[in-house]
C-alpha cells in the first residue's frame, strides 16, 4: 500500500509540473498581448494577485519564472524533470534584471541559458551563493516593512555612504528650524516639501487661500469702519473728536480712533489705489466711496472703444496648462479611470498617472476638460494602440529598450 501511495504522489507531482509549465506559458501570452490592460489592471503582477488570487510572493515567482521561460525555452524541459523550480528560476530572473539595470543593457539568451544550467538541481540557498559569485557587484536589497500597533509601520532600509551623506546634509541645513530631528521627522519634512510642489491637491488649496487673501484688508477695514462710524449717531464727528479729545476721560479716549489715525489709514488706502486725495471739505467716507467707484470705472473699457487692428486668435498651447491639469487630477482623484466594460473592473492605479486625450491631438483633440482624463501609463499606451495601431506602439517601445550586452 505504501508503494502505491508513493507512486500516486509522484504522478501528481509530474502532473503539477506540467500544469505549472502550462500556466507559465499562458502568463507569457497574456503579457505579450498585454491582455491584463484590457481587463482593467495596470500590470501583470496586479492581475495575478487581484484576479487569479495568488499571494504576492507566489505571483512574483510565477511572473519572473515565466519571463525567464520566454527567453530560455530549455527551462520547460528542466521544469518537467524537476531540475529547477519556481523559486530558483525567480532568483535567476531577478538577478538578471538587476544586472541589466546596472549595466544599462540586456544579457544575451546564451548567457541566461548557462545560468539556468548552473542552478540545475540546486536548492534556493545554493542558488543565492552561486549568483553572488557570478554577480559580485550586486547587493541584495534589504528593505522590509512591518506592521505595528496603532496604525504604525517599521521600515528597514539600507543606505550607502552617499545617500546617508545627503540626508545628514539636509539635517544640518535645516537645524535652524528643525533642531535634533529624528529620521522619521526628516523624511516627513522632505515629503511635505515635495508634496507642496508636486501634489495637485495641495497646490489647489494654496491657490484658493491666495485668492481669498488677495484683496486689500486695510482698505476694506478702513472703509467699513468709517461708514459704520458715520451711521452711528452716538459716536461724535471728526470735529468733535479733535476738539473734545482733551476733555475726554482716559477710559473714553480709547473707544474712538483719533482723526489723524483715520486719515493715516485712508492715506494708506489712497496710495495703494493710486487715486487723488479728497478735498478738506469733502466727507471722508463719501470721498473714499467715490474713489473706489472711479477706480472700478477705469477698469471697464468704454463701449465706443474700437481697435484699429485685427487681432488673431491665440493658438492653443502644445502642453496642457497647469491649471487645467490640476483640475483634471482633482476631478479623477489622481487615479486611472480606465474601466473594462464587460466586467466593470476599474484600474484605479496611482502609479505613473498621466493626462490623456480622449480624442488625440493628432486627430484634432483639444485641451478641454471633457476631452481629458487620468490614465496610468499602461492604459495610456493601450488607448494609443487602439487609436494609432499596435505596430506603431511596438516600434515606440523597442526604441527605448536596452541594448544587448555581455556580462564581464
Amino acid at each position: 500500500m505504501s508503494q502505491i501511495l508513493l507512486q500516486e504522489i509522484k504522478n501528481l507531482v509530474q502532473q503539477e509540473r506540467r500544469i505549472t509549465r502550462s500556466i507559465l506559458e499562458k502568463i507569457n501570452e497574456v503579457d505579450h498581448r498585454r491582455l491584463y490592460a484590457t481587463w482593467g489592471y495596470p500590470n501583470l503582477y496586479e492581475w495575478l494577485v487581484k484576479d487569479l488570487g495568488y499571494s504576492h510572493s507566489a505571483a512574483y515567482r510565477r511572473m519572473q519564472a515565466a519571463r525567464l521561460l520566454k527567453s530560455v525555452p530549455v527551462v520547460s524541459e528542466k521544469m518537467q524533470s524537476g531540475g529547477v523550480n519556481l523559486s530558483t528560476l525567480a532568483k535567476v530572473q531577478t538577478a538578471i534584471r538587476l544586472e541589466e539595470r546596472r549595466r544599462g543593457g540586456k544579457i544575451s539568451s546564451e548567457t541566461k541559458q548557462e545560468l539556468v544550467q548552473k542552478i540545475e538541481n540546486k536548492s534556493a540557498q545554493e542558488t543565492d551563493f552561486l549568483l553572488a559569485e557570478i554577480f559580485p557587484e550586486q547587493k541584495p536589497r534589504q528593505e522590509h516593512m512591518r506592521a505595528l500597533p496603532d496604525q504604525e509601520v517599521r521600515l528597514s532600509i539600507t543606505l550607502n555612504s552617499e545617500q546617508l551623506g545627503k540626508l545628514q546634509k539636509v539635517r544640518e541645513l535645516s537645524s535652524h528650524t528643525h533642531l535634533n530631528t529624528t529620521w522619521s521627522e526628516l523624511i516627513e519634512m522632505l515629503s511635505d516639501q515635495f508634496l507642496n510642489k508636486k501634489d495637485p491637491v495641495r497646490m489647489n488649496q494654496r491657490e484658493q487661500n491666495k485668492a481669498r487673501s488677495s484683496s486689500n484688508p486695510i482698505k476694506i477695514q478702513a472703509f467699513q469702519h468709517l461708514v459704520q462710524k458715520n451711521q452711528d449717531p452716538q459716536k461724535p464727528s471728526d470735529h468733535q473728536i479733535s476738539q473734545g479729545s482733551q476733555s475726554l476721560p482716559g477710559s473714553q479716549k480709547s473707544q474712538y480712533p483719533r482723526k489723524n489715525q483715520i486719515d493715516q489709514t485712508a492715506q494708506d488706502s489712497e496710495s495703494s489705489s493710486n487715486v487723488p486725495a479728497r478735498s478738506p471739505s469733502q466727507p471722508l467716507n463719501a470721498s473714499l466711496t467715490q474713489r473706489l467707484s472711479d477706480a472700478d470705472r477705469k477698469r471697464v473699457r468704454p463701449a465706443s472703444f474700437k481697435t484699429s487692428f485685427k487681432t488673431k486668435p491665440r493658438p492653443e498651447p502644445k502642453a496642457i496648462p497647469s491649471a487645467l491639469r490640476r483640475k483634471i487630477w482633482l476631478r479623477d482623484d489622481g487615479a486611472c479611470t480606465y474601466t473594462y466594460p464587460q466586467t466593470g473592473q476599474r484600474c484605479g492605479s496611482r502609479i505613473l498617472v498621466e493626462i490623456d486625450h480622449l480624442e488625440p491631438k493628432a486627430f484634432g483633440g483639444r485641451h478641454t476638460a471633457d476631452n481629458l482624463r487620468c490614465l496610468c501609463r499602461t492604459h495610456n499606451h493601450l488607448a494609443a494602440e487602439q487609436k494609432l495601431g499596435r505596430n506603431l506602439m511596438d516600434f515606440y517601445r523597442r526604441s527605448f529598450s536596452f541594448k544587448e550586452v555581455q556580462p564581464s
